[in-house]
C-alpha cells in the first residue's frame, strides 16, 4: 500500500474512532442528566450528608407517630377494656339472688349498658382513626415542605424575592 493509501485509511480510523467516542460520550452525559432530572425533584442540590441527615429526621419523626398512634390505641383498648369489665360486672350482679329484683327492669338496664358500650366504643374508633389519618397526613405535609423535599423553582423564585 502506498503511503497516501495508508494515511487515508489511518486518517478515516482515526475519524470515526472520534466520532464513536463522541457518541459515546455523549450518550453518558445525556444518562446524567436524566438521572439528574428525575431525581432533582426529590434531592435538590443536596449533598450525601444533606441525603442523610434527611433520612435520620425523617426515621425519627416516623418512629415518634408510630410511638404516638400506638399510645392512642393503647389508651382506647385500656378504656374498651374497662368499660366491658364493667358492664359483666352488671351482668353478673344482676344474675344475683336479691330480695325485690325487677328482672325487666335490670334485663332493660344491661341491653342499654350493653349498647352504650358499643356506641362509645365505634364513637372512640372513629376519633382514634381519624386523629391517625390527620396525625399521618400532617406528617408527610410536612417532611414534604420541610425535610424531605428541596423547594422548586417557583419556591425558590419566592423566597429569593423577599
Amino acid at each position: 500500500m502506498s503511503t497516501t493509501m495508508t494515511d487515508t485509511v489511518t486518517h478515516i480510523f482515526k475519524q470515526a474512532t472520534e466520532s464513536f467516542q463522541h457518541a459515546l460520550e455523549t450518550g453518558v452525559k445525556i444518562q446524567q442528566e436524566t438521572m439528574k432530572a428525575c431525581f432533582q425533584p426529590f434531592v435538590g442540590d443536596a449533598t450525601v450528608d444533606d441525603l442523610r441527615d434527611r433520612g435520620r429526621k425523617v426515621t425519627e419523626a416516623t418512629v415518634k407517630l408510630i410511638q404516638k398512634n400506638f399510645d392512642e390505641s393503647q389508651k382506647l383498648f385500656d378504656t374498651q377494656s374497662r368499660q366491658t369489665m364493667d358492664l359483666l360486672k352488671k351482668a353478673f350482679d344482676a344474675a344475683k339472688p336479691a330480695d325485690k329484683v325487677d328482672l325487666f327492669e335490670t334485663t332493660r338496664t344491661i341491653w342499654q349498658d350493653s349498647l352504650d358500650a358499643m356506641r362509645s366504643s365505634v364513637e372512640q374508633m372513629a376519633r382514634a382513626n381519624v386523629q391517625v389519618v390527620e396525625n399521618w397526613s400532617s406528617y408527610v405535609s410536612q417532611s414534604f415542605n420541610s425535610q424531605g423535599m428541596p423547594a422548586t423553582g417557583a419556591e425558590k423564585k419566592a423566597v429569593a424575592a423577599k
